[in-house]
């Protein structure tokens, strides 16, 4: 993909998360408290993914997004328990992801 193409991804992705995080406030006070930390939790990892226009980085928040929206579906659905594991996998995705992004742009950097 085209540097171009892909920050237009990019872009699209990060426009996406802010309508999504805009919505988060509503759906908080209908899911559970529990889902309601997690999600909030996630939500922060993902933003700090936004500004990032690398193929992983927009894998990446393409992926988290799409897994946050099942866990959300599955706590609003009364399925809190399933969410629960969603929302750990998603975490440590994003951890994992998130160390090895650092250890790619210092190597870039270098």
């Amino acid at each position: 993909m085209k540097p171009k193409g892909l920050a237009a991804v990019g872009a699209v992705l990060s426009l996406a998360v802010l309508i999504i995080l805009l919505v988060l406030p509503t759906l908080a006070h209908a899911m559970p408290q529990e889902c309601a930390a997690e999600d909030a939790a996630i939500s922060e990892k993902v933003r700090a993914l936004m500004p990032r226009h690398d193929p992983s980085a927009v894998w990446l928040l393409g992926h988290s997004l799409a897994s946050l929206k099942v866990a959300r579906g599955l706590c609003l659905g009364q399925n809190p328990e399933q969410a629960h594991r969603i929302y750990a996998n998603i975490d440590a995705v994003l951890d994992g992801a998130s160390l090895q992004l650092s250890q790619a742009a210092e190597r870039a950097a270098d």
